[in-house]
């Protein structure tokens, strides 16, 4: 695994844990790091359609749709996550990554 890839990695589990924590703000900061580093990363683009205020969001999973045509879960299924906290339905978090925290594409 390149540098590069390694420090996405380690951002997107950083930035997953502090979404599912509530931590909305490092959630986003976090996600715009990654998608500095890789501006197709489908991930953080889902995180940042959790984090943001309902017009953005729409953008933002639009953006993933693109990313992802052939990826259902890349909208209307991720707003129906298992998690209590706002930001993870939104994201569809609680979906994509489950309880473990894993990414379950």
């Amino acid at each position: 695994m390149e540098k590069s890839d390694n420090t996405t990695s380690t951002l997107l589990n950083q930035a997953k844990q502090a979404l599912l924590a509530g931590n909305g703000a490092e959630a986003e900061k976090l996600a715009l790091e990654i998608l500095k580093l890789d501006a197709k990363n489908l991930d953080a683009t889902l995180i940042m359609a959790g984090v943001s205020e309902p017009q953005e969001s729409v953008q933002w999973l639009k953006q993933a749709l693109d990313l992802d045509p052939r990826q259902p879960n890349s909208t209307g299924r991720y707003a129906m996550g298992k998690r209590s906290h706002p930001s993870v339905k939104r994201a569809g978090l609680a979906t994509r990554f489950g309880k473990s925290g894993r990414n379950k594409r």
